[in-house]
């Protein structure tokens, strides 16, 4: 029986039974005597002495809180010294002490201070009015099941352990499909991933070869432009250490910065070099050589006019 969370388990033995639709644990019987204005205090104590045992009931209202039960000693100091019952009335706040007939524990405990009181009804008055408050489930009467035959019960047992089998196959199938179809989403989506990965390093690699041609296209045009530049000058080249100083100068300069030019002139220990586009020309002052001085420059034209500066 469950009571404000927390459950209460009352065990007999069957042969104690009675035969009728209703049979609960004597400690529930006393729910009613709050419900029915037969008492007024709102925590109470029931307690019973039976052969060699007493029993005590805790109750909140109508709420069964706590049942107590200890062997009994005719020594009454020294039986509520072992049992702690006057501590266990105060723990469960109980105002009132509720017996169906006086005993010498009952004067025991009004001699200590407890409030008692002989409850003139009986058992069976008290267990009609508590039909209604108790739940069914503390209810030890059950109703008996219909006995099927022993050939039943074998082709019901026969269906259920086929029934059982056929689950657990369908299941372990299923659990195999199931695996089976993840595993080849997973090897198509690695399948998938490898193509996109494969695909894109291909896209890299061209751009990269295409860009590398394009740059030895670029310097090979630079390098026949200033090849060219060098064949017009030499024709017209007299010797001279310091103009043979200048022009490996300059032509290391371009080449290393790959700098297209479409005129390069010397005049005295000037250089007058014209770019071919902007983009040479604003190449060149920003990494011009520390060796050059800029003398002068022509952004309409791209052209500058440079020094060599002697160490």
């Amino acid at each position: 029986m469950k009571e404000n969370e927390i459950y209460h388990c009352f065990l007999t033995s069957v042969e104690n039974l009675p035969k009728s639709q209703f049979c609960f644990p004597e400690p529930l019987i006393f729910k009613p005597l709050f419900k029915n204005n037969l008492i007024k205090e709102d925590n109470f104590c029931f307690l019973e002495i039976h052969l060699n045992e007493v029993y005590l009931c805790f109750y909140e209202q109508d709420k069964f809180k706590a049942f107590k039960k200890f062997k009994y000693e005719k020594t009454l100091e020294l039986f509520l010294e072992k049992t702690h019952i006057l501590e266990l009335l105060k723990h469960y706040e109980s105002e009132i002490i509720i017996s169906f007939k006086n005993s010498d524990l009952i004067k025991e405990l009004e001699k200590n201070g407890a409030i008692c009181k002989i409850f003139i009804q009986n058992k069976n008055t008290l267990a009609k009015l508590s039909i209604p408050l108790l739940d069914k489930n503390a209810n030890f009467i059950k109703t008996i099941k219909k006995q099927f035959p022993l050939y039943l019960k074998l082709i019901f047992l026969f269906f259920l352990v086929f029934l059982s089998l056929s689950g657990i196959l369908i299941f372990v199938n299923f659990l195999n499909y199931q695996e089976n179809k993840n595993l080849q989403t997973q090897n198509k989506n690695s399948q998938d991933k490898l193509y996109k990965l494969e695909k894109e390093k291909n896209i890299i690699l061209e751009k990269k070869l295409k860009d590398l041609n394009l740059t030895l296209y670029n310097k090979k045009i630079l390098l026949d432009q200033n090849f060219n530049q060098l064949s017009e000058i030499v024709k017209n080249f007299k010797p001279n250490k310091d103009k043979t100083l200048i022009l490996k100068n300059i032509f290391t300069w371009l080449n290393q910065n790959s700098l297209g030019i479409s005129s390069l002139k010397l005049k005295d220990y000037n250089i007058i070099i014209q770019f071919n586009n902007q983009e040479n020309y604003q190449n060149a002052l920003t990494n011009l050589k520390t060796d050059f001085k800029l003398i002068s420059k022509n952004d309409a034209l791209y052209q500058i006019i440079l020094e060599l500066i002697h160490g």
